[in-house]
């Protein structure tokens, strides 16, 4: 068993250097399995994803339960570092995550550049504002 444990391990750590080099500094999570009593309100997820993970970011599985709108428990491990349990159940939501991680990087590149925009217009107006200020005191 931790024979075929070790070969799955080696795919996802090239995907996750990979994805790493990529620099994204975006982090994106995908359900793999959860439910919820809605008498009680208690509920219970597994998720894969990427994000920031020790202060590594890299692939990772969190499970989270707890009372909704209240405090949930949450643990999150490394991929490789998961229990064998939850990372073969989230094999199958992989290809699902890097897609929402591709277009939640994309949707920030854009609104990093609209928000870049608007500060080079911002940056233009206060220089005219001073050259006007310097021009009204001579």
């Amino acid at each position: 068993m931790n024979a075929v444990s070790d070969e799955l391990a080696k795919p996802i750590h090239s995907i996750d250097a990979t994805l790493q080099k990529l620099n994204l500094g975006v982090s994106a999570w995908v359900e793999v399995a959860g439910d919820r009593d809605w008498d009680t309100d208690r509920a219970w997820e597994r998720s894969i994803g990427y994000g920031k993970v020790a202060r590594t970011w890299g692939l990772a599985i969190r499970s989270s339960s707890g009372i909704a709108g209240e405090h949930v428990q949450e643990e999150v491990w490394r991929f490789n570092e998961a229990p064998r349990a939850y990372r073969l159940e989230s094999l199958e939501k992989l290809p699902e995550l890097l897609e929402k991680l591709a277009e939640t990087a994309n949707k920030t590149a854009a609104e990093l550049k609209s928000k870049i925009a608007v500060t080079k217009q911002v940056a233009t107006t206060i220089r005219q504002v001073a050259a006007i200020d310097r021009l009204r005191k001579r």
